[in-house]
């Protein structure tokens, strides 16, 4: 029980992307889903926790955006 309460996520997104074919971003949902269920299984579920974390993952993704606007922009003007 201990690899799938730290690594049960994981599972998930590989299962739901090589099996099931699904896409990246329903897979992503689902294993955020299931760490989020697995790890309230042990202690109480503590949502001001889960929401810090579903915060710095949203900064986190904006700086991948801006990080893929900039090459976008330089690959299709004269400065790339």
């Amino acid at each position: 029980m201990g690899v799938l309460k730290t690594q049960g996520h994981l599972f998930v997104l590989i299962y739901l992307l090589a099996v099931q074919m699904k896409s990246p971003g329903f897979s992503a949902l689902w294993a955020i889903v299931t760490s989020i269920i697995v790890s309230s299984l042990g202690d109480p579920l503590n949502l001001e926790a889960i929401l810090r974390a579903l915060a710095s993952g949203a900064k986190g993704a904006l700086t991948d955006v801006a990080a893929g606007i900039v090459k976008g922009v330089v690959k299709l003007t004269a400065l790339g």
